[in-house]
């Protein structure tokens, strides 16, 4: 009886090793799990600093570009303010063309204005949607932090439940020796049904651990999109910003050519200099016109040629353009 309760004590000892040496494992392969999602998790809030720091900037470029457009907007009113008056005053007199001049920059004063209106108003909307997308992002960062804190939380007490049932496994074992062998007999394969059952419940546990290890990485995947997602917006935005100084800071070149040397002439060209340069301020565009007396050399700059219109127009036209080199 005594050699049958060794052997069966050395069994036992050694399907306790097996099962803890892989219980061991799987807490341990739990635990490198968790320190991995902890540094993926640390790696994406790096990542959102970034990206808040970058819509940060973002944001207060459109708030400047927004300021401007204001300023710009207060101006064209003031000017189209100055433009009914001297329309007002316009109307006692005979000069039909320049009311009908004077109407037309009104006109596309008003258009502008809408123009600015309408830009200022997608510019409000679009940062509107990137805030509420950032606050979306930072709650869902948040969700992910408690959950890798609960799956922390669950894998130290699989740890400390694996300890205690190795703690008593050995207490069983050594009070076991100390009995008598048939005693220790029936203790041994009761106890040993015990720790299946704990074995069992264990591995249940560690199964829903892993589960929820997957979800964690399917979310963190996710806000990685989004993150990406935003990355796009904001390089739109950039891009918006920087195509919008561009054209603030543009210049186009004119050139104008006079065929006849005269004062009508030159009047004209002054006149039709003034009304150019009025319609590109109102669309924020610098202009440089360059006069000429002379036939202009060949350039890829637009060309306004005045002549006279006579009783002969078309010979005019032809004698105006007849030294003018365009290809």
């Amino acid at each position: 009886m005594g050699y049958c309760t060794t052997v069966f004590y050395a069994v036992a000892k050694g399907y306790s090793g097996n099962m803890n040496s892989d219980l061991i494992k799987k807490s341990e392969d739990s635990q490198k799990t968790v320190k991995s999602l902890v540094s993926q998790l640390t790696a994406a809030t790096n990542e959102d600093f970034k990206i808040n720091k970058l819509f940060q900037e973002a944001n207060k470029q459109l708030h400047l570009d927004k300021e401007k457009n204001s300023s710009t907007i207060k101006d064209l009113s003031i000017e189209i303010d100055q433009y009914k008056r001297k329309l007002k005053e316009m109307k006692g007199q005979k000069e039909n063309s320049r009311i009908l001049e004077a109407e037309q920059k009104l006109k596309n004063a008003e258009q502008d204005i809408d123009i600015l209106n309408r830009r200022n108003d997608d510019t409000k909307k679009k940062l509107q949607n990137a805030e509420q997308d950032n606050e979306i992002l930072k709650r869902q960062k948040d969700d992910t932090e408690k959950k890798l804190q609960n799956a922390e939380q669950d894998n130290e007490v699989l740890q400390r439940q694996k300890d205690e049932t190795e703690r008593d496994y050995l207490n069983t074992i050594q009070d076991l020796t100390n009995k008598l062998p048939e005693s220790s007999v029936d203790c041994s394969v009761d106890h040993h049904k015990q720790l299946e059952d704990q074995v069992k419940h264990l591995t249940i546990e560690n199964s829903e651990l892993r589960d929820r290890v997957d979800t964690l990485i399917k979310e963190k995947s996710s806000l990685h999109e989004n993150i990406r997602t935003l990355e796009q917006e904001r390089n739109t935005f950039k891009q918006q910003i920087d195509s919008w100084i561009a054209k603030k800071h543009s210049t186009v070149h004119i050139q104008m050519y006079a065929a006849v040397n005269k004062e009508l002439c030159e009047k004209m060209m002054n006149e039709l200099e003034d009304m150019l340069r009025t319609q590109f301020e109102l669309k924020q565009t610098i202009i440089e016109v360059d006069k000429y007396k002379n036939p202009p050399p060949d350039s890829s700059d637009p060309l306004i040629v005045i002549c006279i219109n006579a009783s002969r127009l078309g010979t005019d036209v032809t004698q105006a353009i007849s030294q003018v080199n365009r290809e």
